[in-house]
């Protein structure tokens, strides 16, 4: 009876991972030329992961971890000039693909922020793009504080 709730969480740990990226975008959309200097498919730089994060879950479910690495590898954030954003995840499971996020970014100095039709804009996330374009390091607050990993081009 207890994996149905770790898989509710695991699915809303995500969710909440694709509005933290879709926030990253935002903050490099300010300008038109920040706009296009961001517009494009990004993906998580497994690299990145936060090890702290990732080892507890693999220590506490094997099987879950492997799936949700899976599932990370698969996601794709497309962030589109004209200032929308989508999140896919065209590898992932049924079940996953449908936690999908789409909606509206900006960039405001280095942060990228970040609405969504569903849920609004969200504070939970903090996107913030590099100096030279070339990352943007996603934060999940809801997931939790150490909850960090960095989004390359595709």
């Amino acid at each position: 009876m207890r994996e149905p709730l770790i898989i509710r969480e695991w699915a809303q740990c995500m969710r909440h991972l694709w509005l933290l990226a879709i926030a990253l975008v935002l903050l490099a959309a300010g300008c038109s030329q920040a706009r296009t200097t961001i517009a494009g498919t990004w993906k998580i730089d497994m690299a990145s992961l936060n090890q702290r994060v990732s080892n507890g879950l693999k220590a506490s479910n094997p099987d879950l971890f492997t799936k949700w690495q899976r599932d990370l590898e698969s996601e794709r954030f497309e962030f589109k000039a004209d200032g929308t954003f989508q999140v896919t995840h065209p590898d992932a499971a049924e079940s996953y693909k449908a936690g999908s996020l789409s909606g509206k970014w900006k960039l405001d100095g280095n942060e990228i922020k970040i609405k969504t039709d569903d849920l609004g804009t969200s504070v939970a996330q903090q996107l913030t793009v590099n100096p030279d374009k070339t990352r943007i390091r996603l934060k999940n607050i809801l997931i939790g504080p150490d909850f960090t990993v960095d989004l390359i081009r595709a």
